[in-house]
């Protein structure tokens, strides 16, 4: 949706004079359209549901049957019990690799390597990658809280590079999506979701974390807009434009274990006064002036459509809130007065507009990209315990100046006019951003 603001017109009549002069308010609106709701991607700021985008791949067969949800020692076994006599366990009593006995049915990636005793020599043995794993990474009984848990563990003693490397190459792994049990079974039952989306999932999850709790605390941005110039109206000698206009605009995210909301408001006024002179009908100096009043208000509540935390392993990281839609309203309200004598045409009535805005977003990005200037103050991220992000920024931002960036300053496509209504020359906004979260 485009949200359209038209041309305000503002009628100056003076003694004699007939003239009705357009002035053109040039504010953001007229030059941007908000992005579509429908393009927005939904994502939560709890850790947990970001895991859970895995969990049909943690719970399937394919993946459990080797996490201690099969015994092979069993009848459970479908190939029937193994006999303990004929493999062998490693020190810590984990089923090595290689065992005929396993080799036999489960024959994915098997090949035939000459035998490694010289007591063999000129003879083949099988081998493969199949194999068990560790009892400690057992999925067997796990709900989605405590698979999450044990990942949050295991990144933390692989590395997360090491993690998603495991995740993304590792031979099991990918036997298990193709879905034959290793080769034992001819009709393949894979999980639910491609390896590659899997994949995608545990870094979306290990980008915001990784953890298993919602994020907590604050995060806001206010923006703040003045101006105050004048001109002579181009073609004329004798009426000046005098404009004054200021808002300001707090948006406010409260994150918390029973979910995020958040709290906007906005306000502001502009004033346009136009001023004629003249000489009366007494042959004296006067002048005729209209004054334009604009009044803004805006608010929304509820909550926004996400918020995404994105943690990088280089200690850089980003916030990019999404905010649900808001409504705006301008009053507008018009009066002139003159010296001059004769009949001054009444203004009309004040006029109001209510517009509904479609969802907006800005970005936090600490540290901050090299093409924008801001003035830092705080930009830290806790290297132990919790994970913890916490700072400030302050920038000044004109329309478009960045067309890599996202659009930071909402006032940029609202009524607030943030170029001058004579030669169209962008005006800046101030924004500022403080945040404090943790998990």
């Amino acid at each position: 949706m485009s949200i359209q603001v038209t041309t305000r017109r503002v009628v100056l009549v003076g003694f004699a004079l007939g003239a009705t002069y357009t002035i053109r308010a040039a504010s953001g609106a007229e030059r941007a359209t908000m992005p579509a709701a429908e393009a927005r991607v939904r994502r939560s700021t709890d850790g947990l549901a970001l895991f859970d985008k895995m969990m049909p791949v943690w719970g399937h067969m394919r993946c459990v049957g080797c996490h201690s949800g099969i015994d092979p020692f069993s009848n459970a076994h479908l190939g029937g019990p193994v006999d303990r006599k004929s493999v062998t366990f490693d020190a810590s009593g984990i089923l090595e690799p290689n065992q005929p006995a396993c080799l036999q049915c489960h024959d994915a990636q098997t090949r035939d390597v000459p035998a490694p005793n010289p007591r063999f020599a000129g003879q083949k043995i099988t081998v493969g990658p199949w194999r068990l794993a560790p009892s400690v990474f057992s999925f067997v009984g796990k709900n989605d809280k405590a698979m999450c848990d044990m990942m949050v563990q295991a990144v933390k003693d692989m590395g997360l590079n090491d993690f998603l490397k495991h995740l993304r190459t590792d031979t099991l792994i990918g036997i298990a999506f193709v879905g034959t049990r290793g080769g034992a079974e001819p009709k393949a039952a894979s999980p639910p979701m491609s390896r590659k989306d899997f994949v995608d999932a545990a870094k979306e999850w290990t980008d915001d974390g990784p953890a298993c709790t919602p994020w907590e605390g604050l995060i806001r941005q206010e923006e703040r807009f003045q101006s105050a110039y004048d001109y002579r109206m181009p073609g004329t000698s004798n009426i000046t434009v005098d404009v004054a206009e200021s808002a300001v605009r707090t948006a406010t995210i409260t994150l918390n274990a029973t979910g995020v909301t958040q709290n906007v408001k906005w306000s502001g006024q502009r004033n346009m006064t136009i001023t004629m002179t003249a000489v009366g009908a007494d042959g004296k100096p006067c002048e005729s002036k209209t004054f334009a009043v604009d009044n803004h208000t805006g608010s929304a509540s509820g909550s926004p459509e996400s918020v995404r935390v994105k943690l990088d392993p280089n200690g850089a990281y980003s916030i990019t809130v999404h905010l649900a839609g808001e409504k705006s309203r301008t009053v507008e309200t018009r009066r002139a007065t003159s010296t001059c004598g004769g009949l001054v045409i009444p203004m009309d009535p004040p006029t109001s507009t209510d517009l509904d805005w479609e969802p907006w977003q800005f970005t936090i990005q600490c540290p901050p990209s090299s093409a924008r200037t801001f003035d830092v103050k705080d930009c830290n991220r806790a290297s132990t315990g919790r994970p913890h992000v916490y700072g400030s920024m302050e920038m000044s931002r004109k329309p478009n100046q960045y067309q890599s960036d996202p659009q930071e300053a909402w006032f940029h496509a609202s009524p607030v006019s943030v170029a001058r209504s004579d030669d169209g020359k962008p005006l800046a906004v101030a924004i500022k951003q403080v945040w404090d979260i943790k998990r």
